[in-house]
């Protein structure tokens, strides 16, 4: 009898490839379509609005971590663990009920207290009005999150991204009209977005009520409530790894230079949130659903070489290429954000290696070692911002955030391996690593505006993700990777199992 184990995996690999790159399109789109607004947004908008805009994220990301938000996240492993079709809409319904309900009685208390909460968060009274618009944004995003949860689950990647380019269309064009046409500013950009969410949060309703109606379940919410609890402190830890040093900026240099380093924040980030975020959307509710344990490890194995791998290979000549980039699409006053990139963009390729290290937690049903492993890199995070931004200033919060974010990936690694091995080729660090030096050395070592700094940079970044593919692919994968390109452009759909 033949080894079935590397078709399985081949055809597991054929699978999330095809539903990541739909996922892919919706990402990419939406993040494309922010850095096309930023040539009309920074002429119009100061570095003190977009450092408003960045504590507003600050605020949001943090009430949705207290409203319990993970908790929609739990549906997707109920969901593919109902025995069938009436037990997996309870699920649907137990959820939505619960989230809704957090929701609202968050979003009003947000909406209540906003003159409170916007002079600690903003520094003044006057910027309240950002804080109901908020609120708004928060019981609407958790309402709709549901929906695309439930699509997710469902593996319906075609259905998730149209709806997500819908949305996207709508909230620009609302945009755009708010602050290029009304000249609202901070104000507008938010305005647009809490719109079009609360719209998505009405049509999201009825959808679940009409379709996915089931029963509300006591029990079941119990049993989502503690798979997602640990969920709650780890997604707490996340906001403080992620988002503290905003407000830590803020209090340290000032709204203007959060704002500077929001915006190269945003380029280093682009690639995974392209990458990465698309790639998630598949890959919980696919290795969820992998019983085989042979061919569970394989995958992971696979996943924890290759994913950091390609948001290395994508992310350098983003990184090389950062001061020509920025100063592209930025005004004038936010060309010096470029220095944040590589930096960032390096930082995340740790976060690459941690998502998919800490897999097995999940698997096992052990996610009460995540919230300790996330809350070890927010505690790194803000004692190296709290000990260095009064000292070097903006730019330590890069530097601090891929400090962290490297202990946090190699100990996830060591500490997942006890329940899932998870092997790893010294090439697969050794190569990526050194391309990382060499590019910050361009970077940061060189006058960027040099001509051989100009070469150096554009020769490295056309090279090192050509040379990163044959390292980290031995010729078999090589060989899976041109079939499935040959596959998917015959098949023209995810290919059947």
């Amino acid at each position: 009898m033949g080894d079935t184990s590397g078709a399985a995996s081949g055809g597991a690999l054929r699978t999330l490839s095809f539903h990541t790159i739909v996922y892919l399109v919706g990402q990419m789109a939406s993040r494309v379509a922010s850095f096309l607004l930023l040539p009309l947004f920074t002429p119009r908008l100061t570095r003190e609005d977009y450092g408003r805009l960045e504590i507003a994220d600050f605020v949001l990301l943090l009430a949705l971590q207290i409203v319990g938000f993970q908790l929609d996240a739990a549906l997707t492993r109920f969901h593919a663990r109902a025995e069938d079709a009436g037990r997996k809409r309870d699920v649907v319904t137990t959820c939505f009920s619960a989230v809704t309900l957090l929701a609202c009685a968050a979003g009003g208390a947000l909406y209540a207290f906003a003159a409170p909460v916007a002079r600690v968060a903003f520094g003044g009274v006057e910027d309240a009005p950002l804080v109901r618009l908020v609120a708004i944004i928060l019981a609407a995003t958790c309402v709709v999150e549901v929906a695309l949860s439930v699509l997710k689950a469902e593996q319906r990647s075609f259905a998730n991204t149209s709806v997500s380019l819908v949305r996207l269309v709508l909230e620009l064009t609302a945009k755009i009209a708010l602050v290029v046409g009304f000249g609202l500013g901070a104000f507008g950009v938010l305005a647009g977005q809490a719109g079009v969410a609360a719209l998505g949060a009405l049509i999201a309703a009825g959808w679940l009520m009409v379709r996915h109606r089931g029963r509300f379940d006591g029990a079941l919410l119990r049993e989502l409530a503690v798979f997602s609890a640990p969920m709650v402190i780890s997604g707490l830890s996340q906001f403080a790894l992620h988002s503290s040093d905003r407000y830590l900026l803020k209090t340290f240099c000032g709204l203007g230079d959060t704002g500077l380093y929001g915006i190269g924040y945003k380029f280093g980030y682009a690639v995974n949130a392209i990458v990465l975020s698309a790639f998630l959307l598949i890959w919980y509710p696919f290795i969820f659903a992998v019983k085989d344990h042979a061919q569970r490890r394989v995958v992971l194995g696979r996943a924890l070489t290759h994913v950091p791998a390609l948001v290395t290979a994508m992310s350098l000549p983003l990184a090389l290429l950062s001061p020509e980039i920025v100063r592209g699409f930025t005004d004038d006053a936010f060309h010096d954000a470029w220095r944040f990139v590589p930096v960032v963009a390096f930082a995340y390729v740790f976060w690459a290696a941690f998502q998919i290290a800490q897999t097995p937690f999940y698997v096992h049903g052990r996610t009460r070692a995540v919230p300790r492993l996330v809350l070890l890199g927010a505690t790194i995070n803000i004692g190296l911002n709290l000990l260095l931004l009064p000292t070097f200033g903006v730019d330590a919060a890069a530097w601090t955030t891929a400090a962290a974010l490297a202990v946090l990936a190699c100990e996830t690694w060591r500490s997942a391996s006890r329940l899932e091995a998870m092997p790893i080729r010294a090439s697969s660090i050794a190569f990526p690593l050194a391309c990382w030096i060499a590019a910050l050395v361009l970077c940061h070592g060189l006058d960027v505006r040099s001509a051989p700094s100009i070469a150096a940079r554009v020769g490295l970044a056309v090279l090192a993700p050509i040379a990163l593919y044959f390292v980290q692919l031995d010729r078999t994968e090589r060989a899976q990777v041109a079939e499935l390109v040959r596959s998917a452009l015959r098949r023209g759909g995810p290919p059947r199992a």
